[in-house]
């Protein structure tokens, strides 16, 4: 099995992005930027070169998405993306206008694409996914379609959930950002095609305390896949 790809979302501060950077001596890391002015974990150019900066070993991601509103690729979004000097591997967008802006940019840049689910009934629906995620590839080749929820009651996996996620990653490149635990990781794992997992970070609590309140839930799991 490859070793998955594991992606910190929306890193506010040098803690959570040390903690990453550390991790990718042994994993293949992913650390996420938001650089969404309307966002609550919005990072100011200055904050993701400070941040950025520190980093090594791990992929760097521009989080450009708007969870409210269609986001155009706004002046320092821009300035950033067109910077050579800023290492940016992957640029992650939410909505199909925000695809639209990207390509019209031009900007020649790996893409991945985050999909919230709000309901149960969502994730349990392959054709659809299939459907949607087939149409958003054909048109703007994406790298990889990020799944995501903030809704309490998915974070526990059905079985009919797991049976759509073998489905979707034998035809996409899928990131699972939500219901993985210590228990269920392996399984996950080894019974899809997954190419990897992912975690969102909060804003700093306070100087030197990262953002993620579950480190060491964490840390357990991703100690499980370094074993895979």
């Amino acid at each position: 099995m490859p070793s998955p790809i594991i992606k910190l979302s929306s890193i506010t501060n040098l803690h959570d992005a040390r903690f990453g950077a550390g991790m990718g001596t042994v994993l293949d890391m992913m650390i996420g930027f938001s650089l969404n002015p309307n966002s609550k974990n919005y990072v100011s150019e200055q904050d993701f070169v400070q941040i950025s900066g520190w980093i090594t070993g791990c992929k760097i991601v521009a989080e450009i998405e708007n969870e409210k509103t269609q986001l155009e690729i706004n002046e320092e979004v821009e300035k950033i993306l067109s910077n050579s000097d800023y290492k940016i591997d992957f640029v992650q967008v939410s909505s199909h206008s925000d695809l639209v802006n990207l390509k019209e940019s031009a900007h020649q840049i790996p893409i991945i694409f985050s999909y919230q689910f709000n309901q149960i009934e969502e994730i349990e629906n392959s054709d659809s996914l299939g459907i949607m995620f087939r149409k958003l590839n054909e048109d703007f080749k994406i790298d990889y379609f990020l799944l995501e929820s903030k809704e309490a009651a998915l974070t526990k996996l059905s079985q009919l959930a797991i049976e759509t996620l073998q489905k979707l990653s034998k035809e996409f490149s899928i990131i699972l950002g939500f219901g993985i635990t210590n228990e269920n990781v392996i399984d996950l794992l080894s019974q899809t095609e997954l190419k990897g997992i992912a975690f969102t970070g909060q804003a700093e609590t306070e100087v030197g305390m990262g953002g993620y309140t579950d480190f060491d839930e964490i840390s357990d799991i991703l100690e499980k896949v370094e074993e895979l």
